[in-house]
């Protein structure tokens, strides 16, 4: 049922004295939510619970359960609808990036941080820089310099395989 739970609190507004069947036979009495069909609090005294009702309703499982199979179903369509919505917005962003990369912008943008690096890696000063590396995107579009820097291959490769990890 897991999930389900997380997506629903209830407050047990209004309850119901039950008698509830266990399997070795014995009963036992119990208030029950109305709405969640959940067990509130302890049980019950039977002397106590056949004073406020001498013939108390039986527990009704298939209630609770179906409950929480109508709670898990709707915690099934809302945790698709995220995903989609998700993908999406990864597919939207992953076009203005590519949009970007492409523009003017950004190759005034390589060639200041590829001059201001002197042409060689920022990672291991030691290889000709051949890639810009962002090292945040939140201001893709309007980066800052600072966030950008000019590597070589093996070290993109380093840092994907991190990021990755």
């Amino acid at each position: 049922m897991g999930p389900a739970v997380a997506m629903e609190h209830c407050e047990h507004p209004s309850t119901v004295l039950t008698v509830l069947t266990c399997s070795n036979g014995t009963q036992q009495y119990k208030r029950h939510c109305r709405r969640c069909h959940q067990a509130v609090g302890g049980a019950v005294k039977k002397a106590e619970a056949l004073r406020e009702n001498p013939y108390p309703p039986p527990f009704d499982v298939e209630a609770r359960e179906r409950h929480w199979r109508e709670l898990q179903e709707r915690w099934q369509v809302q945790h698709r609808i995220q995903s989609e919505d998700a993908e999406l917005e990864q597919r939207q962003w992953r076009e203005r990036y590519e949009q970007h990369l492409g523009s003017p912008e950004w190759r005034r943008a390589v060639a200041l941080v590829h001059k201001r690096a002197g042409g060689l890696c920022e990672g291991c000063l030691q290889r000709p820089a051949t890639q810009t590396h962002h090292l945040t995107y939140l201001h893709m579009g309007q980066e800052l310099m600072w966030e950008l820097v000019a590597i070589c291959d093996e070290c993109h490769r380093r840092i994907s395989e991190k990021s990755h990890a």
